[in-house]
């Protein structure tokens, strides 16, 4: 699991992304598998973490990251003293286990968020172009998706829609028929996918799998049956 890839966040709240956060419910677990990948759009969890008031306090802290753009520091300081206050025995180093915490809710919320205004112009952008950060520890695995153009409702976007993996930062940018005209793009004709290519939890659209509506790009989901006490 990577948790060296730092989500940045700004002072300007992204709307879409901080309103597909605060519609999650808190669900205690004990492993992240304990629900299967697109289960994760609809819910917060924290694997291990099975004290709701617990979760209430982290849920709490992220919403405040998406909200105000508060950096991963400011979450870290939190995150020791929810620790401390109900007494919670985590694996992994401090540092590491409150990034993992951190950038994987933070990435997942701006994605979802870059997927509903995706959809929602559509029309005017009718193309995703895969984009990856060409940062010397980027993953080769995905190297082959970079500059990808495809239809929006092309299946490919249904598993291999970012992120892709533990500290991804691989995006989606729409685009165009202008664009592509004046970029020189083209669509592509096939997309390269080979077993294994994209790990089981993560192979979902976090943003499809998160949207409540009745068009055609809306994920299966089951109601979660939770204790009593969530945040809606």
């Amino acid at each position: 699991m990577i948790a060296s890839a730092q989500v940045t966040t700004t002072g300007t709240p992204f709307v879409e992304a901080t309103d597909h956060f605060r519609r999650k419910l808190r669900l205690p677990i004990s492993t992240y598998r304990d629900l299967s990948g697109e289960c994760h759009a609809k819910a917060f969890m924290i694997a291990g973490a099975t004290n709701d008031a617990m979760l209430a306090d982290f849920q709490r802290e992220i919403q405040k990251a998406l909200d105000t753009g508060a950096s991963i520091q400011k979450f870290r300081d939190q995150f020791d003293s929810i620790v401390q206050a109900h007494g919670w025995q985590y694996r992994g180093e401090p540092g590491w286990r409150s990034a993992v915490i951190f950038n994987t809710n933070m990435r997942t919320s701006y994605m979802a968020g870059k997927w509903q205004q995706a959809w929602d112009n559509r029309e005017m952008m009718p193309y995703l172009r895969y984009v990856q950060v060409q940062r010397p520890t980027r993953r080769l695995e995905h190297s082959p998706w970079h500059g990808l153009v495809l239809p929006i409702d092309h299946p490919f976007w249904g598993t291999h829609y970012p992120p892709n993996g533990w500290g991804c930062l691989c995006s989606a940018q729409s685009v165009s028929d202008a664009r592509m005209d004046s970029e020189g793009w083209q669509v592509s004709d096939t997309a390269p996918t080979w077993p294994g290519d994209v790990p089981d939890e993560w192979a979902y659209n976090v943003g499809k799998a998160a949207r409540v509506s009745a068009e055609p790009e809306k994920a299966q989901w089951e109601p979660i049956i939770t204790s009593r006490d969530h945040t809606y």
